[in-house]
């Protein structure tokens, strides 16, 4: 051993906390129609399990979506009986129908479709008469087997709009006739993450890694932003400040302080425009200083026309207190 010499090579290990101007990038490992590979490199220790463990529960229980919620079928009144020539009964054709995948392209109050079939066969999902705004996604979905050439199969689905999955509540009794069916609204059928350190020029920070699995209804990457659109709303709350008289007025309200009197030519009369412009009064802002009387003293050549006038558009904008019933008659 010889001492007293020390090496040649020096070696510096680097930590991605000590690394400037790094940010977190979202890259698209794997993506389709019904699945999607996520990886987020670089995430601070520690937050890449908050991020994927908060993400997945939203992906998984808080997703908006469209499904069936309620079924008619014609010459039925209960789940507990059966349609001629149908080898299903009607409990096990309502589980087949929470099946039915659903895109909403728009909005619309006509919240129906309709199922008619007939013959001998198989009856899917396909078979429901095309609807203008919802899409059937999984048209080869298996709803029932009608097996003689005289069977019929007459529904009126329900659709609505919600969020994660909507069991029926069996003390919440529906209309004559209708059959509800527990609604399936999130488009997720599956998400998952995995959390790994990594190394290198980002050793010390996390990767995180997030899989989705949709039913067609909506598209992976766009689950993904949505489920962080709603997790980031949920923390508005916490990060909103409730209002209070000490606070500014609403954004309303300042905005209507800052109006210019010269511009309410369409609201009030030239002469009151004029007189105000010349104390100089530019804004309500300003005007709103003055009470009623402290203007009628101040402001020259206001009549008193022109002050009731003006009165009555500052009580209608509640800037000034209404006039009571004394003053009316002082003034009368």
């Amino acid at each position: 051993m010889i001492g007293g010499i020390r090496s040649p090579i020096s070696t510096t290990v680097q930590f991605a906390d000590e690394t400037e101007d790094f940010t977190p990038q979202l890259e698209v490992v794997e993506s389709n129609e019904t699945y999607g590979k996520f990886q987020i490199a670089g995430i601070e220790r520690g937050w890449g399990t908050t991020l994927g463990n908060g993400l997945r529960r939203v992906l998984l229980g808080a997703m908006p979506g469209t499904a069936i919620t309620s079924a008619r079928i014609v010459g039925q009144q209960h789940e507990y009986g059966s349609v001629p020539s149908m080898r299903e009964g009607i409990g096990e054709f309502l589980i087949n129908a929470k099946g039915i995948r659903i895109r909403a392209r728009a909005e619309t109050t006509q919240k129906v479709l309709t199922l008619y079939a007939s013959g001998e066969g198989e009856v899917v999902a396909g078979d429901i008469k095309p609807h203008s705004v919802f899409e059937i996604v999984n048209p080869e979905h298996h709803l029932a087997t009608l097996d003689s050439d005289d069977g019929e199969l007459v529904v009126t689905f329900g659709v609505e709009k919600g969020e994660g999955y909507l069991a029926f509540d069996h003390e919440d009794t529906p209309g004559h006739g209708v059959l509800p069916v527990d609604a399936v609204f999130t488009p997720v059928l599956k998400a998952t993450y995995e959390v790994e350190g990594m190394s290198g020029r980002l050793s010390g920070r996390d990767l995180l890694t997030i899989e989705i699995w949709t039913d067609r209804t909506v598209e992976p990457i766009d689950a993904l932003r949505t489920a962080a659109d709603i997790f980031k709303s949920k923390l508005d709350m916490v990060t909103e400040q409730p209002e209070s008289e000490d606070q500014p007025a609403s954004d309303a309200m300042a905005e209507l302080l800052e109006t210019e009197i010269k511009d309410l030519g369409d609201q009030l009369s030239s002469r009151i425009i004029n007189a105000l412009s010349r104390y100089p009064i530019r804004t309500l802002g300003e005007l709103v200083r003055f009470t009623p009387d402290t203007l009628k003293q101040e402001v020259r050549n206001f009549g008193e026309v022109s002050f009731r006038e003006l009165r009555d558009f500052m009580v209608a904008k509640e800037l000034w207190p209404p006039e009571d019933e004394e003053d009316t008659e002082e003034q009368i």
